[in-house]
């Protein structure tokens, strides 16, 4: 299917894959979604088309800048959203840090960073995640429905979400294919068709 973007550049979701293509405009007609596929996870395509062509959520509700690398922390004050989800559709490359009894560090990398999670243990400990790099910021954006930033600091180029797009997803597949508890509840195929039948 064909998705405006906000930015206007559009791309190609192959729903079997959950891979984006950027798409050359002058090419394209209508946006229009046709009929789709069956996705992996069990995400409704349709759903995700909505939110990256029609964002709602409000950015400063959903990130708040801890440093100008650029760095930004997901909020939960407003909304609950858990950005380690594209983690369990995407292989990204990364590495971890830890033990079985200590506190860990995961980090995925894509664009011009990832994300980067900390897991505390033990008495005084603490836990966070952490969106690194103004692309990837973009990008998961753009999964979750949020409005895209007018500026980032230190961001030094802005390229066509299209392309932010195609690249992050140009990754393999995970290998486990079912269902995931920590979706954003739109883009669950099973509570669509629960909200269809209700009348």
């Amino acid at each position: 299917m064909l998705i405006s973007l906000p930015d206007k550049s559009v791309v190609s979701l192959y729903c079997n894959t959950l891979h984006f293509h950027s798409v050359d405009q002058s090419s394209t007609g209508s946006t229009t979604p046709e009929a789709v596929e069956k996705a992996p996870f069990g995400i409704d395509c349709a759903a995700l088309a909505e939110f990256l062509s029609h964002p709602k959520w409000k950015f400063g509700d959903c990130f708040r800048r801890i440093s100008d690398h650029p760095r930004y922390s997901p909020k939960q004050s407003v909304h609950n959203f858990d950005v380690k989800f594209l983690t369990s559709i995407y292989k990204f490359d990364g590495s971890y840090q830890g033990g079985t009894f200590s506190s860990s560090t995961t980090e995925w990398q894509f664009l011009d960073g990832g994300i980067l999670s900390h897991e505390g243990c033990g008495w005084g400990s603490h836990s966070s995640t952490i969106v690194e790099g103004a692309e990837s910021l973009r990008a998961i954006c753009l999964f979750f429905g949020i409005k895209q930033p007018l500026g980032i600091r230190g961001e030094a180029t802005r390229r066509p979400l299209s392309k932010l797009l195609e690249d992050m997803t140009s990754v393999s597949l995970q290998e486990r294919r079912e269902r995931l508890w920590n979706m954003p509840e739109p883009l669950n195929d099973k509570a669509q068709q629960g909200s269809e039948g209700k009348g």
